[in-house]
């Protein structure tokens, strides 16, 4: 670390041409032009001896992600990675906002940690299960005075990789110098201009060619299996009265949507140090609520809406279309976070139509005081990157319900009748699960053949159960 009084100078990422501040773009390349780089802001300036944008540093100069949005610390500036000195956002080749990532905290809240932000390539959390060298055992995040590593049976495998949805944040543009441009795997919410990633066909096809096994709480699900997952196609036609989303709000229940108002983008432009004055545990510690549950009465409200027009689901990844309604919280009545410091959005009636649903997302992201611009990619992405592996549109496991009897014909009646004469000597009522399974040791697809059928696939009954009242 240079001394307050040594004179440094520095070069960064040119912001005024390719690679424009993205650090993705200049780390895809094996040779990276000289053009890529720029003299820090006051490289020339004799006045000064600090000319630099170097992390940690008192005296750096640091960009910002969003325009107009800046860290009001040295502290919260050094989270902000390599973000040329002259840059003010973060924006598309097209000139809409770009694609940024939040990082994983560096300590937990009590230790006033910052997430980090910029251009990342995503990087689920290896928070402690709990601290070793505390005799209470605590969640991660909260109660611990220092992050430990990831260790013991907190690691698991889906924890590290739920999805493919985690390759949301690689960039598209490396070649074609496109800076501040992801995959998207998520709604585009009627961005103007819209993301390239929704244009046809979509980004979110991508996700179809990989397979994720259900593995826990236990493996589920065989290679090839959609046992364990939930269709997304759930309405029986022609019986749309029969309401099947049960399953599917089960698979909503736990997940979280992420949205950050723009004036605490990069989550600690307000009060970074976590102190705020004095008081109640809450007031004197800096607690945003930034995640909503999601409103599955609403949500549900869509899919009904999208399968009256007859859209049903081809893939499984174009739950990536869908959006997901937020549900805040009413923190006054939760007496955890002041109402002052948490944005508010006012829950739906629970007879909304879908074009009242539609709306009210639409305004809740283009809210700056909600989300928007605040609110990192990969966190958009994250409710998608965890309910895709949950779902599927090819189920290969069905129950079937029956009702068979045995028929003792008469001589004198018909054979492919039933007739009076003839007896019923044994009656069979129940259900059967019966699964559809791709096996393996005797596959017969020829990779080179585009018209070959995968195959062969076999049945077994995995359950039977008789109904005898």
């Amino acid at each position: 670390m240079p001394n307050n009084l040594d004179t440094v100078r520095g070069i960064e990422l040119n912001t005024s041409a390719a690679p424009f501040g993205d650090a993705r773009l200049v780390a895809g390349l094996q040779n990276v032009p000289a053009s890529y780089f720029q003299p820090c802001a006051g490289y020339t300036d004799a006045t000064r001896n600090q000319a630099h944008s170097l992390r940690l540093h008192p005296a750096a100069t640091n960009g910002n992600l969003v325009s107009g949005v800046s860290s009001n610390s040295a502290i919260g500036a050094s989270q902000l990675y390599g973000l040329p000195s002259t840059m003010t956002n973060a924006t598309r080749s097209d000139g809409g906002p770009g694609d940024w990532d939040a990082g994983v905290a560096r300590r937990e809240i009590n230790s006033r940690g910052f997430m980090e932000a910029g251009a990342f390539i995503n990087k689920s959390t290896e928070a402690a299960n709990y601290y070793r060298n505390n005799t209470t055992p605590a969640l991660p995040y909260f109660n611990v005075s220092t992050m430990a590593v990831t260790i013991d049976n907190s690691f698991t495998p889906n924890r590290m990789m739920p999805s493919a949805g985690m390759f949301g944040s690689l960039p598209v543009g490396v070649k074609r110098g496109r800076p501040w441009q992801t995959l998207l795997f998520r709604p585009n919410f009627n961005a103007s201009p819209s993301h390239p990633g929704a244009a046809n066909p979509p980004d979110h096809l991508m996700l179809d060619l990989f397979h994720m096994p259900v593995v826990e709480p236990y493996a589920i699900s065989e290679p090839f299996s959609s046992a364990g997952k939930v269709n997304l196609n759930w309405q029986i036609a022609p019986f749309s009265y029969i309401k099947r989303s049960t399953a599917l709000r089960g698979v909503l229940y736990p997940e979280k949507i992420t949205a950050v108002p723009t004036s605490n983008a990069y989550l600690f432009t307000l009060n970074p140090d976590g102190i705020n004055g004095v008081g109640s545990w809450e007031a004197s510690h800096n607690i945003f609520n930034y995640r909503y549950n999601i409103d599955r009465d609403a949500t549900m409200t869509l899919f009904e809406d999208r399968f009256s027009t007859n859209g049903v689901f081809l893939t499984a990844s174009q739950i990536c279309e869908m959006p997901l309604v937020p549900k805040p919280e009413e923190v006054s009545a939760s007496g955890l976070v002041p109402a002052s410091r948490s944005p508010f959005q006012t829950a739906l009636a629970t007879n909304a139509t879908a074009a009242t649903v539609t709306s009210y997302v639409n305004n809740f992201w283009a809210n700056t005081t909600l989300g928007g611009a605040g609110t990192a990619d990969n966190l958009r992405e994250r409710p998608y990157t965890m309910i895709y592996p949950r779902v599927t549109v090819k189920s290969n496991t069905f129950q079937i319900h029956m009702k068979v009897q045995a028929i003792q014909k008469s001589p004198r009646t018909a054979a492919n009748k039933m007739e009076q004469g003839d007896a019923i000597v044994a009656t069979y009522q129940g259900s059967s699960i019966v699964e559809r399974y791709l096996d393996t040791t005797q596959a017969t697809f020829d990779p080179t053949d585009p018209n070959a059928q995968l195959g062969p696939y076999r049945f077994r009954v995995v359950n039977s159960k008789q109904f005898n009242p």
